[in-house]
């Protein structure tokens, strides 16, 4: 990546400076023993001056030698590191960081280690410095606000070239902490020095010692308190937005806006047309403008209007009659509080600095109002508006208000200015106007601009500073006539849509389509950049880069030449093209070797998020979510709605399973405890659901397109209730119904499934499932059934009521081999059947394989049969047959093998998603779809071993003669990279136990399961007196392989007549 002027010089003394601090630990622990030293010899070192002048002397040639070090490091650095790097040089950068991060981190460590020395042991001192000094790149950073870390790791500290620096105040503050700190441990050190005793001088130190930790403190309490009051005064605006807002609220139909800026401030004035498409008059009307510009002026025509305010909230006491309008006039200024911005966020996520790097805090700005830069995006509310950008109760609930926006930029002192919509510059006045849009960006910098084709009548404006000289210089001679084809053969179709997409998006205008992309300061973050469809909504049809595309997993080292043909540069010209268009992916770049890697790497959503800006956006008052539920809806993959391990395990996505238990959507959408990525990873679970629910009545390719045409096609905001309406006369059904058990659905419910078979018929290439399938909980829900190959897949649903049984079979056309199906390996065939949201764990079942006979099959037809049946016929049973399963009362596990330290202090095993998660040597459940079960199926596993531990089964049993069935698995308990077969030469021993009788069984796994992993297998035939039967199995293993499984799953019990 080309890295930030100010990049190479902070790693430079980032480094250093950690250099540093681990030999000063060493050299300044030990350094009061070295100058107080009592004997035989004090005669002989009899000095002519003070102990205070001897003290600092030494401190001194101490500092000078670390400088004389850092000075000389500095030089090889810009010598060596700046001739092969991209990266500007800027002397002054090293300067500064000299003085405010090496500099105070020297004198804090040399005090403390000093003060320590002096009144505690040097071991002591020593261990405490060690710890600190590692806290300090290991965890320190990235706890509270990066306060206690003497390296400012976690404190903003970079150099923006467009504002400076991002966060000077604060991070001064922060150096003021440790410089004034490391003072007054120097002056408290020097009071133990007792070989001549200057009291007076060493008192006088003493004072100015204990001033100074004061200083340093007094710097700790201000910087905190900016925290403090941030978070005092969102709070207070997230109190005044939910005291003020109603989903009943007005819409703004059309919005003048007049923008004039001065330095720092801004003197805005607008003229914009309110209107009410409730049935019911409004009382008064509800609009929101940022806390910082202040209202001078607000009346309607001639009339001046009263109004409250509250935050951003502004209250317009003045009645609005329904389907009526009003044309209010305002004036207003001052200055953008970009404070406002992400209000939705939670304070932890708000004051994170870090943004996909775990080294380069750049904090979160939201606008820019400087004399070199003007960046105001709708998330800051610089202009009045109906509805806020995000919601702060749940982003969920946002709406959008569909405008019809007119700029005018007044006299900009920069050269370049940037919006939404047509271009016309008249004199000192730069006018924009646009088609109806949920919001209005404005940027005006002092960069270069440049334009690029990326379809017939579709071209991408860049607006970049310095980093753009740099691409110009590469690209600038490539033909555009071959850039404009490779864009329209291949590099629109790799952001995922077709080169004419782009004509279906709310922003595209005819005659004026383009995609602008501007370079934005290091410390800007767009609002809600970290998912859809929120980072889409408040940039129309533009996008953000910040500066030197900082932070991108780019390498611009091959940008050196000069490129005049497309072929030369096409791996250059992918690499760039895929960064900024594609997925703008972000890479750690901390300068120690493993910590890159603590922070996670997110997607900054870039140019592609443009093209997915419906024309058309759903309101509802009833459901404030069903907006971004039908946008999620249109863009699902109708096709393969579950992953392979969605259904088989419920593994990453586990937490979102378990978060829709027991609660409606809506009160997950607004539970301020939860993250907002669950809460939109939910939101997506829930809308894979809903399209279940609607298939079901309505056909898939249908509804599909009728989808497609009202959010794609139509233009503004689309009223639910008439949506409804039309759906449920053109396909008879109850979407209002629907739509409310599927929201209102707590998913406490859980199925059982009884007598699933699977058949083939290898002469018609029919493949059959029958299944008897009952609801076994208080709530309805959705049971699948997944068909066809990876390419056609398909999904049949069925809807059952609380505690309603039925009978399913479906029949598909498949042309897979015979052995191939009995193996499991066919592509084309019947899935899994699961329950998508239910306790069911794991959700998906498979069934048992069987052959059919050809008359079996003869009257076969492709379809599917859903039949209700009665309980008893569900629940019927063969009453000889018992069956003990490992969830069941009478399982029971011993665990001989754990240490000491597991018996005492170790936690209860849970779940685990795979077996081969590592060994163990106590028994541990594992979900699998093969094990036996009711809500929850799976068995206990255990490393092979030498039969200390035990599963035991237990059972009452009438007296007969039995046939003994165990459920048994082959399967490695640890993962072997690249090896996916299943181990050999493996024997389970159980023990049958009656009356006073024990029976040893060895059962051979390869004997007995050929060809396949997993099944039934008997014990033998026993005559039980009557009373209780214990089956044991141990952990022993022949081999005494740890990483063999060994496996107690269910144990079956049959009376033979």
């Amino acid at each position: 990546m080309v890295g930030l002027p100010c990049s190479i010089p902070l790693v430079n003394a980032y480094l250093f400076s950690l250099v540093q601090s681990l030999f000063l630990i060493v050299i300044m622990s030990d350094f009061p023993r070295r100058l107080v030293r009592s004997g035989l010899r004090d005669g002989v070192l009899v000095r002519p001056f003070g102990n205070t002048l001897y003290y600092w002397g030494s401190l001194t040639g101490v500092f000078l030698s670390f400088m004389a070090v850092c000075l000389s490091v500095m030089f090889v650095v810009i010598l060596v590191v700046h001739s092969v790097s991209l990266a500007p040089f800027r002397l002054g950068y090293y300067l500064f960081y000299l003085l405010t991060l090496t500099i105070p981190c020297w004198v804090f460590v040399a005090g403390l280690m000093v003060f320590l020395s002096s009144y505690v042991s040097r071991l002591m001192a020593l261990l405490a410095g060690i710890l600190w000094g590692l806290g300090g790149f290991w965890l320190l950073p990235y706890v509270g606000h990066g306060t206690f870390d003497f390296f400012a790791v976690g404190v903003p500290n970079l150099f923006s070239d467009m504002v400076g620096h991002i966060n000077l105040s604060a991070y001064l503050f922060h150096r003021l902490i440790y410089f004034f700190a490391g003072i007054g441990f120097l002056l408290l050190g020097l009071g133990k020095l007792g070989r001549i005793p200057n009291r007076e001088i060493r008192g006088i130190c003493h004072w100015c010692g204990l001033v100074a930790l004061v200083m340093g403190l007094g710097c700790l309490f201000l910087l905190e308190y900016s925290y403090r009051d941030d978070r005092i005064v969102r709070h207070e605006w997230k109190n005044a937005f939910e005291r003020y807002w109603n989903e009943t609220t007005c819409r703004v139909k059309n919005h003048r806006i007049r923008l004039a800026q001065s330095d720092n401030v801004l003197e805005i004035g607008s003229d914009m047309t309110v209107y009410n498409p409730q049935s019911t008059a409004l009382d008064s009307i509800v609009l929101f403008l940022n806390p910082g510009l202040h209202i001078r002026e607000l009346r309607c025509g001639a009339e001046d209007l009263s109004y409250t305010r509250s935050g951003q909230v502004v209250v317009v006491r003045c009645s609005l009659p329904a389907a009526d309008s009003l044309v209010l006039h305002w004036e207003y200024g001052g200055t953008v509080d970009d404070r406002i911005c992400d209000l939705h966020l939670s304070d932890k996520e708000y004051e994170n600095v870090f943004h996909a790097d775990n080294f380069f805090p750049t904090g979160r700005r939201g606008a820019f109002v400087h004399k070199d830069i003007l960046l105001l995006t709708p998330a800051c509310m610089w202009y009045p508006a109906a509805s806020p950008p995000v919601n702060p109760l749940c982003e969920t609930f946002t709406h959008w208000d569909f405008t019809l926006f007119q700029l005018t930029v007044v006299s900009p002192s920069q050269c370049c200015v940037v919006s939404q919509g047509r271009c016309d510059r008249r004199g000192d006045f730069v006018c924009f106007s646009s088609c109806l849009s949920p919001g209005i960006s404005v940027y005006a910098a002092n960069v270069d601009s440049y334009s690029l084709p990326l379809h017939q009548t579709l071209k991408l404006d860049c607006y970049v500073g310095e980093w753009g000289k740099i691409l110009k210089k590469c690209f600038g001679k490539v033909n555009r006539s071959a850039f404009s084809r490779y864009m329209q053969e291949d590099g629109m179709r790799r952001i995922g849509y077709d080169p004419d997409d782009y004509k279906a998006v709310l922003w595209n205008e005819t005659g004026n389509a383009r995609v602008v992309c501007v370079e934005t300061p290091v410390s800007f973050v767009p609002s809600g950049y970290r998912k859809e469809p929120i980072d889409v909504k408040v940039e129309p049809g533009m996008f953000f880069c910040p500066e030197y595309m900082f932070f991108q997993s780019y390498y611009t080292g091959s940008l050196s030449g000069d490129f005049r043909i497309y072929d030369d540069c096409n791996q250059a010209f992918r690499d760039l093209f895929m960064n900024m268009f594609v997925s703008m992916k972000m890479r750690g770049s901390h300068p120690l070797p493993g910590l890159d890697k603590r922070v996670l790497p997110v997607v900054r959503h870039a140019a592609n998020t443009v093209f997915m800006l419906p024309r058309g956006r759903v309101y509802s008052e009833k459901y404030p979510f069903m907006g971004d539920a039908l946008e999620l809806l249109r863009r699902v993959d109708k096709q393969q709605l579950f992953s392979v391990e969605d259904i088989a395990h419920v593994s990453k996505n586990g937490n979102v399973y378990d978060c829709l238990i027991g609660r409606t959507l809506e009160e997950i959408l607004a539970d301020d405890t939860l993250d907002e990525g669950l809460k939109y990873e939910a939101l997506a679970v829930k809308v894979k659901e809903l399209w279940s629910y609607i298939t079901i009545v309505a056909p898939e390719s249908e509804f599909a397109v009728s989808l497609d045409s009202i959010l794609a096609v139509s233009v503004g905001e689309v009223n639910y209730d008439s949506l409804v309406v039309c759906w449920n006369r053109r396909w008879q059904m109850n979407m209002d119904s629907m739509v409310h058990s599927w929201q209102a659905a707590r998913h406490t419910h859980y199925f059982r499934v009884k007598d699933a078979v699977r058949y083939y018929d290898e002469q018609t290439g029919l493949h059959r499932l029958d299944a008897l399938v009952r609801n076994m909980g208080n709530c309805g829900g959705i049971f699948s059934i997944e068909c066809g190959s990876l390419m056609t897949r398909k999904n049949v649903h069925a809807y059952f009521a609380p505690h309603e049984a039925k009978y399913l079979s479906l029949i598909v056309q498949g042309a897979s081999r015979d052995a191939d199906w009995m193996a499991g390996n066919s592509s084309d065939k019947i899935g899994y059947m699961y329950a998508y949201l239910s306790t069911n764990r794991p959700i998906a079942w498979w069934g048992d394989n069987k052959r059919c006979s050809p008359e079996m099959a003869a009257s076969w037809k492709p379809g599917f049969v859903c039949r209700t049946i009665s309980d008893e016929e569900f629940e019927k049973s063969d009453e000889n047959i018992w069956l003990v399963d490992d969830t069941d009362a009478g399982f029971e596990v011993k665990n001989n093998n754990e240490s000491w330290f597991q018996r005492k202090f170790g936690k209860k095993p849970t779940y685990r998603v795979i077996t081969r998660a590592g060994r163990s040597s106590r028994w541990v459940p594992v979900y699998n779809v093969s094990a036996c079960g009711d809500s929850i199926r799976g068995y206990h596993c255990i490393s092979g071993g030498r039969g200390e531990s035990t599963a035991t089964w237990r059972v009452a049993l009438p007296k007969g003669n039995y046939e003994v069935w165990v459920k048994v698995f082959k399967d490695y308990i640890t993962t072997f990279p690249g090896i996916k077969t299943f181990p050999s030469s493996v024997v389970n021993y159980y023990t049958v136990c009656y009356g006073d009788k024990q029976e040893k069984v060895e059962l051979s796994l390869d004997e007995e399961l050929v060809g396949i992993s997993s099944g039934w297998v008997s014990l033998g035939n026993f005559d039980f007196p009557g009373g209780e039967v214990r089956v044991v199995l141990s952990d022993k293993e022949i081999n005494r392989d740890k990483d063999v499984a060994i496996i107690a799953d269910a144990v079956k019990f049959v009376r033979l007549e």
